[in-house]
């Protein structure tokens, strides 16, 4: 008697990869020397599994994390931009799970992260067909999570403003907005309708009338006017950070937290291109606050918090304010530099 044996899960897998491929092939619409970027393969599918079984539920808010594991995997075998930019962030996550977050992309990483850009860009320029939208809300956010936790710097001396850098970050958090806009994700339509709707009473769960001083207080005038206020570019940034610092960094004010430098304004964003002190000592204040809440924010934020604090002493010793508002957040952020296995130098 002999026992029939059943189909191997290797098979299965084989033919999962060739109906993943296959349906990426159908994603058109790219220019035509990125059309065979993508060759769906036995690397590509493990790090499918690892984003849709391990990263979706370190990514985002609880809603969000159910919605992602629920949806992106799905959306992102019909769309080629999407699946580049779950890879990379995966991968990403891979290298901060091995201790070596601050190495140098490996060329696969690489690869998926400039790939997805490109693709997601081209896909933004093109008259947007319904079937894209809900893709490109879930790349909006992939996009930034990948710039901010792709991050070389080894020591805090090696980090900005201490030593040059971009704030391209920075341009892909605040662009997320603009995006959102477009694209329209609390349409009857779209999926991620009940997410901006909880995004939006959590943003707004507060208490209008509460005492909100901060260290950044003098950098307003109770007087201003309505023009001086618009034309402070201090004004509209300081009055955001001061609801969020008396918040704990918790699930409940998560949106919170994270919405402060998706809403960045120009005139901030300039302040901070030119290594203003006080527009870099915000910064400082808000990594203190986030740097502990998720995986891809905890690097950059104590490394870069803390050469905040380094640039600020060493190159503003006269100013008495700055020295004292120098010490919240040195001492939030070094309390964590082993966690992290960040150094000075």
């Amino acid at each position: 008697m002999t026992t029939a044996l059943g189909p191997s899960p290797l098979s299965h897998k084989r033919l999962a990869i060739d109906m993943i491929a296959a349906s990426l092939q159908e994603d058109r619409g790219y220019q035509a020397k990125f059309l065979d970027v993508l060759r769906f393969q036995d690397y590509n599918m493990d790090l499918l599994e690892k984003f849709q079984t391990r990263t979706v539920f370190c990514l985002g808010t609880t809603i969000a994390t159910h919605i992602f594991q629920k949806e992106v995997a799905r959306l992102a075998c019909s769309h080629r931009f999407l699946m580049h930019l779950v890879q990379a962030v995966t991968a990403c996550h891979d290298r901060y799970l091995a201790g070596s977050s601050y190495a140098e992309p490996d060329p696969l990483e690489s690869y998926n992260l400039n790939s997805g850009l490109v693709l997601y860009q081209q896909k933004l320029s093109q008259p947007l067909r319904p079937t894209d939208r809900d893709a490109l809300f879930v790349a909006a956010s992939l996009t930034g999570i990948a710039s901010f936790a792709t991050f070389q710097a080894r020591t805090v001396e090696d980090g900005w403003p201490l030593r040059d850098g971009d704030l391209n970050w920075l341009r892909l958090s605040s662009g997320k907005h603009a995006v959102v806009e477009l694209i329209d994700p609390s349409g009857k339509e779209s999926m991620w309708k009940p997410l901006i709707e909880n995004v939006a009473k959590e943003y707004w769960a507060h208490d209008v009338n509460e005492e909100r001083c901060t260290v950044f207080d003098h950098l307003c005038s109770p007087r201003e006017t309505l023009i001086s206020t618009i034309e402070n570019p201090y004004h509209e940034t300081i009055d955001k950070l001061a609801t969020i610092l008396a918040l704990e960094c918790n699930e409940k004010n998560w949106i919170r937290l994270l919405c402060f430098l998706m809403h960045a304004t120009p005139g901030y964003t300039s302040l901070l291109q030119q290594k203003d002190p006080w527009a870099l000592m915000m910064l400082a204040y808000w990594y203190a606050k986030v740097c502990q809440a998720r995986w891809w924010l905890a690097r950059r934020g104590i490394l870069e918090g803390l050469a905040i604090c380094l640039y600020i002493e060493r190159n503003c010793l006269e100013d008495q304010k700055l020295q004292e508002a120098v010490t919240w957040p040195k001492q939030i952020l070094e309390s964590l530099m082993a966690i992290e296995q960040i150094e000075y130098s």
